[in-house]
């Protein structure tokens, strides 16, 4: 269990496995964020009711079964944001839940009972067994309340 931030990592940071990290502030990471298993990420409470953010330029990969938490407030979250250019910027998978993920030119990949608070990827790739469900009342550009906001699908193909 360790807390950090607000502060910049010049490099990856690695979790092992069952790791707490709290967020003291925003936590930069020039290089990747690989997380381990049953690994949590939350918030301090002294961000009460807002949000914080751990960066990436480098791709975000959540492992196995892993908890992201705001500061225990109401509408307190964790967005997890990725600078990366590449299809798999952010892989969220097997049982990973409640974060916001974020990446305006990289691809988001899902897999296996993934829960997600919001998100949004230049590219958006579903593996089997996953499901988008964001949860209810959240208020940003994209949605006016929580979940309803609209899409359509412009290509598809099968593999």
């Amino acid at each position: 269990t360790v807390s950090m931030g607000p502060c910049r990592i010049n490099g990856n940071l690695s979790f092992g496995n069952n790791t707490t990290l709290t967020l003291d502030g925003t936590l930069y990471v020039t290089g990747n964020v690989t997380l381990g298993n049953s690994d949590t990420i939350r918030l301090h409470s002294s961000y009460t009711s807002l949000g914080g953010v751990l960066v990436s330029d480098g791709i975000i990969d959540t492992g196995n079964g892993n908890t992201f938490m705001g500061s225990g407030h109401e509408k307190s979250y964790l967005l997890l944001l990725s600078t990366n250019t590449s299809d798999a910027a952010i892989t969220v998978s097997n049982n990973s839940s409640g974060a916001v993920f974020y990446t305006n030119a990289g691809g988001i990949e899902l897999s296996n009972g993934v829960s997600v608070i919001e998100l949004t990827g230049y590219k958006v790739t579903m593996l089997p067994n996953s499901t988008i469900q964001y949860s209810s009342g959240v208020v940003n550009i994209f949605f006016s309340g929580g979940p309803g906001g609209g899409w359509s699908v412009t290509d598809w193909q099968e593999k």
